[in-house]
This record gives structure tokens, C-alpha cells and sequence, in this order.
């Protein structure tokens, strides 16, 4: 890649590069992040794979989890699912 490049995410791109950083900032395994929340560690995978976007139910769940405001949360959670159905 040239320096003057750059890579633009999608809303969905944003996300799970989000929820994949924050969890592994934290130290926890796909596993402990669901069984916080209480969904499947198949589940957070499917989400960090891009294939699933998080149910509005788990915002304040997993925003607490990860520390990530719910505004910002909740914003991408919503751009992503704008994004998917455009």
C-alpha cells in the first residue's frame, strides 16, 4: 500500500473493528465477553466476523462490558444496520 493511501471502513467495518479491539484491550475471550452479557461466545464470533450485527438489547450490556460509551455504541450499532439494509 502507497503511503497516500488509506482504507475507508463501512459503518459495519467500524464496528467489529470496535468490538474486537476493545475486548481483546480487555483481556477477554469471546466466551467471557457473552457469557457477561449473556449470549453465546459463537454469537460475539459473529459478530466480530462481521456476519451478525448486536441486537439493540445488548447495547448497555456491552457497553458496560467494554467501556465504551452507549452513544457511540448504540451510533454505530444503528449505521451498521442502515448500512446493511441500503
Amino acid at each position: 500500500m502507497d503511503a497516500n493511501e488509506y482504507i475507508v471502513l463501512t459503518p459495519k467495518g467500524k464496528l467489529v473493528l470496535l468490538l474486537q479491539s476493545r475486548r481483546a484491550e480487555l483481556g477477554l475471550t469471546q466466551r467471557q465477553l457473552g457469557d457477561r452479557i449473556g449470549v453465546a461466545a459463537q454469537t460475539v464470533c459473529l459478530w466480530e466476523n462481521g456476519n451478525s450485527i448486536p441486537a439493540y438489547r445488548y447495547i448497555p450490556k456491552l457497553s458496560k462490558v467494554l467501556k465504551i460509551p452507549v452513544r457511540e455504541l448504540g451510533g454505530l450499532i444503528a449505521q451498521a444496520r442502515q448500512h446493511k439494509e441500503a
